[in-house]
Parts: C-alpha cells; sequence; structure tokens
C-alpha cells in the first residue's frame, strides 16, 4: 500500500491512497491473511515488498504470482509478481517484482529491484529500488509519468523469538504529474515486532505510517497470527503443511490458510470489512 500526498481533483473519488482512510490491500496472501502483519516476519519471497532485509535470511529460490480480487470500487493492487533467490558466494538475498494496478481508465504498475544481506549476527539490511509508472485517460485525452522511488530497510533477530523490522517506502518522496496536476509519494515508516511463541505460532504487531504523513484517520496499526498444523497432513496425506492465519488490518478483519505440497505453496486471504470481502490467492514454487 503507498500514500500519495496530493492528487487531480478528477481522480479523488478513485484513489484512495490518502484522500480518505479506506487502506488500499498490500500485497501477499500469506501476509495479508495475517492481517498485514509481516515487516519483522518477512521470511520469503514476498519480503520484497514487506521488508527487502528479509532477503538476507531466505534460502534457495522462490518465484509467486498473487492476484487480488477487490470487492471495492477503489483502485487496489491487482497482481503481484515476485522472484527473489539468495547468493551463497556473496551471501545477499536478491528479488524482483511487479504490482500492477487498476480501476476504469486508470491504471498503475511498480518495478522493483531488491536487495537483502546480513551485515552483522543476527542484523539484516535492505532495499528497494523501484520505478513507478502511472497513466489515466480522461473525457478521450490521455496521460502519463513516471517516477523513481527508493525503499530501505532492516531487520533484527533479538532473541532466537523476538525479531523487529522497519521498513521506510518511498525515502526520496517522489513526484510525478498527471494532467498537470503534481502529486507525491510520502514518505511511509512502518516499524513492526514478531514473537514466536513456539514452533508452530507465530504472531507480530505492525504500525503503519508511523509520523502521520498522510493525516490517515482512523486506526494504523496491523496485529497478526499464523499457527501452522502439521498434524493435519496426517489426514491429508497429499499436504505437507497446512496453516490457519488470521489479523486486523487498519480496522479491517483478515483470515487466511495456508497448503504446502512439495515445491509448492497455495496461500488464500479474505480481507472484511472497509476491504469490502475482497480476496487474495498466492501460488509460490520453490527452487
Amino acid at each position: 500500500m503507498k500514500l500519495l500526498k496530493t492528487m487531480p481533483l478528477w481522480l479523488s473519488g478513485m484513489i484512495v491512497l490518502a484522500a480518505s482512510y479506506e487502506a488500499a490491500a498490500c500485497v501477499g496472501a500469506r501476509a495479508m491473511g495475517r492481517g498485514g502483519a509481516f515487516i519483522a516476519v518477512s521470511d520469503d519471497v514476498s519480503g520484497v515488498y514487506w521488508n527487502p532485509a528479509g532477503l538476507g535470511r531466505i534460502s534457495g529460490m522462490e518465484a509467486s504470482y498473487t492476484r487480488t480480487m477487490s470487492g471495492r470500487d477503489r483502485i487496489n493492487y491487482d497482481d503481484f509478481i515476485a522472484f527473489a533467490g539468495y547468493s551463497e558466494d556473496i551471501n545477499i538475498g536478491y528479488g524482483l517484482s511487479y504490482i500492477g494496478e487498476s480501476l476504469g481508465n486508470l491504471s498503475g504498475a511498480w518495478y522493483s529491484a531488491s536487495v537483502g544481506a546480513e551485515l552483522t549476527e543476527n542484523f539484516y539490511a535492505g532495499g528497494n529500488l523501484k520505478i513507478n509508472t502511472v497513466s489515466a485517460d480522461e473525457a478521450g485525452n490521455s496521460d502519463s509519468d513516471s517516477c523513481f522511488a527508493i525503499d530501505i530497510s532492516a531487520l533484527y533477530e533479538i532473541t532466537d523469538k523476538i525479531t523487529a523490522g522497519i521498513l521506510i517506502q518511498n525515502l526520496n518522496e517522489p513526484e510525478f504529474e498527471i494532467f498537470n496536476q503534481e502529486s507525491t509519494w510520502v514518505r511511509n515508516i512502518r516499524p513492526g515486532i514478531a514473537y514466536q511463541v513456539t514452533d508452530s505460532i507465530n504472531v507480530a504487531l505492525d504500525f503503519y505510517d508511523l509520523t502521520d504523513e498522510a493525516e490517515l484517520e482512523g486506526d494504523r496499526f496491523m496485529v497478526g497470527a499464523e499457527y501452522k498444523m502439521p498434524f493435519v497432513t496426517d489426514v491429508i496425506e497429499d499436504f505437507d503443511m497446512f496453516t490457519l492465519r488470521t489479523g486486523y488490518y487498519m480496522e479491517s478483519y483478515t483470515f487466511g490458510i495456508g497448503l504446502e505440497a512439495g515445491d509448492f505453496k497455495l496461500d488464500y486471504a479474505f480481507l472484511g470489512d472497509s476491504l469490502a470481502n475482497s480476496r487474495q490467492v498466492g501460488l509460490t514454487y520453490l527452487f
């Protein structure tokens, strides 16, 4: 989810990212199923969005696709495609991602290149270099623009059970112009903490827009939990793992499930309340 500070008036009814509270869903069915509380978890390919520092903690390579089926007449992320891997030769995690968004005659995309690495024992740092494109049609006229953005992040394993993380999106506050109207993606500081209760249960808390750059109304925190249930696979032998998830995403309750079978992971998230019963389905392949 991004925050837009100014916008053309004719877009104000379509773009909700800062004009009112109704939040857009972020990406990744696993993370959103647990309320979007993932900044301090970041241990899979979706870390290219949530916290690229976490790419320094993955092993092997992963490719993922998530589709969002929005229940609202609001612009929202539609498609999330991501690839991530880890190089043992240089001890760096890396990734590439694409996020597509659209509504009617308005469309946009984010293209990102990500890196993450362990700088000192248990401390990881990372970042994204992003290109954002925006295009719109109005009364037979069209216009488009693009901008360059930077994210930086960190993750610290405080103990073997507690991790803390922070993501700063749009550090440089990039600007773009559509129909002679300038708009800015505001800087978004997102801290989080996670606790591994048992080998099967993880809980986390994130805060959104810590410095209130966008002056959003309502709750700005995410809280979520994930419960891995390996015993279910004793009944459903085709699966290696079954996971239940739930959370609270800035005044919206979320629920999710995850299935793992061999090199594949299938995730589903249901996003209620202000997210209007939207759904996300994600498929991940492990190389």
